[in-house]
């Protein structure tokens, strides 16, 4: 794994006028740390993207790109939403997260590859709570996004019935019911011989 920061510089002609600002990511290589830069500027300022430069990578150690990524304060709430749905995708409800599950987090969201079926349940929960939200009334905070959120993961969590789990019950009533069967026949059998005898 190799990482990078990536500086975000965007033109003039963007609405806040020229401005440069640095993401820290994670990646096997850099064609796809540029990528995921790329998708960054898409997804948190997807209708002026095209008032970006190509995102300029730098290579960095693991520390340094730890050690900001905790540093960004200017996570949007849609990251900031991102990240809850990772942290109790990996680690359930907690009422709070540590530094090392937060950087667990980000690596789910910065690596999907990695955890494919992990990424999988996170982005159908994060689908979830987008589509409560689209369906709400009012604006929503954050905070109560994130109950939402909670809300989601402990209903999905309750109705998910591992196929695992149905057999070994159905295959442990079988065993009661012949195990029954069985000592009623022994009874009958015990019991005529003793007739005889």
């Amino acid at each position: 794994m190799k990482y990078f920061k990536a500086t975000i510089i965007t033109t003039v002609d963007h609405e806040k006028g020229k401005t440069t600002s640095h993401i820290y990511l994670a990646s096997e290589t850099k064609i796809a740390a540029k990528k995921l830069a790329s998708e960054h500027i898409f997804k948190t300022d997807g209708a002026n993207c095209c008032f970006y430069k190509s995102p300029r990578l730098e290579e960095i150690s693991v520390e340094e790109c730890i050690a900001n990524t905790e540093k960004q304060t200017d996570i949007t709430e849609e990251q900031e939403i991102d990240q809850f749905c990772a942290l109790l995708t990996i680690f359930g409800v907690q009422e709070e997260y540590d530094e090392g599950e937060i950087r667990d987090a980000i690596e789910l969201l910065v690596n999907p590859a990695d955890e494919p079926e992990l990424f999988d349940k996170y982005t159908e929960l994060r689908q979830s709570v987008s589509s409560k939200i689209e369906k709400a009334d009012k604006t929503i905070s954050v905070n109560e996004i994130k109950e939402i959120a909670v809300h989601l993961f402990d209903c999905g969590k309750n109705n998910e019935l591992s196929p695992k789990s149905v057999v070994i019950s159905v295959e442990n009533v079988g065993e009661v019911e012949k195990s029954e069967t069985d000592v009623a026949l022994e009874g009958l059998i015990n019991n005529y011989t003793e007739e005889r005898g």
